[in-house]
């Protein structure tokens, strides 16, 4: 009997074992060199690494970077440590043998304008500051030991568009301009066959929830697949999928039942949906969304939550966490923050030009509150969408609609902050937007009309 139990213990630490190993944390310590001459460029040959630091956390918080000297200005919080340039991060890995031939993604949650390397080799860089970034290692790694190389620049000479810098997501007046990694910090591996994203359109009138998915098939040939949706609430659903080599869209409708309720401020209810991809009883990819039953809308000249006006007691939010200097990463610290602005009568909060981080979507949707998160911009729409700052502006939006929409607190998007110049282009850059993605409501932007009037 003993025998038997510890067989079965020993069988299920495998299975969790072979489950985990779908994604490797990365968190923890990280060699470190922060270039305070900046005399390296983007030459890793150069980086002579002479230091450690614990991620998740920027280099104020760690204490390294430039300390602060007395000063008497008052228009911000005075910062301990401040570094502005490119800073390196690097850590060894082992790739799991159960890894091999899959596909393995390296993701930073909230991060500045990153370079990546693996084993010596550029692998390429990226600027979305609103969404986690993730880079495609997949023709670097195999199974054994490897070498990452991270360099984060928060520099003047980032190659982010300058207009950006006014912004509530990188000026020092609000939550500084950190150099660091936060939140999760991982590697993913990722089989052939995989749900690549899964967007919810709620429809209060018969309790039922439009599924937009996009699965990928990797693989050489077709594959007969079936999509599998359970709930809570609703019955379970399975759908036929023929997967045809590439990225493929579906949709497909699930209904909630009669028992399903709608969510508001006043009815936060919560449900779940399971999405599994599987061949003959075989699961070959899954994820979960949660999903909050509601219309949010506009009537003449009101707003309203499922057909119902409502008045938005809103709070501004301009990104000020002096503790850390950024916006904290976890739920637990955002539940408290609603918790407070419930207890003072809000309902609402617009983020100035700033784009929160998902687990303030997460505890807004537990709390009842609608957000008007933001594009990171704070000036001149002119020219056209061709130009750097356009393009910047379309990718992050396109990438927090993709990330966050699915939230029934996310439920305005706005261009940014007292926005002036081209009325057209600022019609078209939310025109684009929209037509990308309809969920939310728009706007050209917040208090837009003072660029005109002062």
């Amino acid at each position: 009997m003993q025998r038997k139990s510890l067989t079965l213990l020993f069988l299920v630490s495998l299975l969790s074992v072979f489950a985990s190993a779908q994604k490797m944390s990365l968190q923890g310590e990280w060699k470190l060199f922060v270039d305070l001459k900046n005399e390296c460029g983007l030459s890793l040959n150069r980086v002579q690494f002479d230091d450690k630091i614990l991620l998740p956390a920027s280099l104020d918080e760690a204490g390294k970077g430039i300390k602060s000297v007395p000063t008497t200005t008052t228009s911000r919080f005075l910062r301990k440590y401040s570094f502005y340039g490119k800073a390196w991060y690097q850590r060894e890995f082992i790739i799991p043998s159960n890894w091999k031939s899959r596909h393995i993604f390296f993701n930073m949650e909230r991060t500045r304008v990153s370079h990546v390397w693996v084993d010596g080799h550029l692998v390429g860089a990226d600027s979305l500051l609103c969404v986690a970034q993730q880079y495609d290692l997949s023709n670097y790694l195999k199974p054994g030991k490897h070498q990452l190389t991270v360099c984060i620049d928060n520099g003047p000479d980032c190659g982010l568009p300058k207009e950006v810098g006014s912004s509530h997501m990188w000026t020092d007046e609000t939550q500084t301009i950190w150099n660091g990694i936060l939140g999760d910090i991982s590697l993913e591996a990722k089989s052939d066959w995989v749900i690549q994203s899964v967007k919810t359109i709620p429809n209060i009138e018969n309790n039922s929830v439009e599924l937009k998915l996009c699965i990928s098939n990797q693989g050489k040939v077709a594959k007969k697949t079936e999509v599998v949706i359970t709930s809570k609430v609703g019955s379970n659903l399975t759908v036929p999928v023929l997967l045809q080599p590439g990225f493929a869209k579906y949709k497909i409708n699930y209904s909630l039942g009669n028992e399903a309720t709608h969510w508001s401020e006043y009815n936060p209810v919560l449900y779940t949906l399971s999405i599994q991809l599987k061949k003959n009883k075989v699961l070959l990819d899954s994820c979960s969304t949660s999903l909050g039953l509601r219309k949010f809308s506009t009537d003449g000249k009101f707003f309203s939550i499922n057909g119902q006006h409502t008045f938005l007691r809103g709070k501004h939010d301009a990104c000020v966490f002096p503790l850390t200097g950024y916006a904290p990463m976890g739920k637990a610290a955002w539940l408290n923050y609603f918790s407070i602005l419930k207890n003072y009568g809000f309902n609402h909060v617009r983020f100035h030009s700033w784009c929160p981080p998902e687990a303030a979507f997460e505890a807004a949707d537990e709390s009842g509150f609608y957000l008007q998160p933001e594009l990171p911009f704070w000036g001149q729409i002119d020219s056209s969408l061709n130009t750097p700052v356009n393009r910047f502006l379309l990718r992050d939006g396109q990438a927090m609609l993709d990330k966050y929409a699915n939230h029934p607190s996310f439920v305005m998007l706005s261009n940014g902050n007292e926005l002036w110049g081209k009325v057209a282009l600022l019609k078209q850059l939310t025109d684009t937007l929209r037509k990308y993605d309809g969920r939310p409501l728009f706007t050209f932007g917040t208090n837009y009309h003072l660029g005109w009037s002062g």
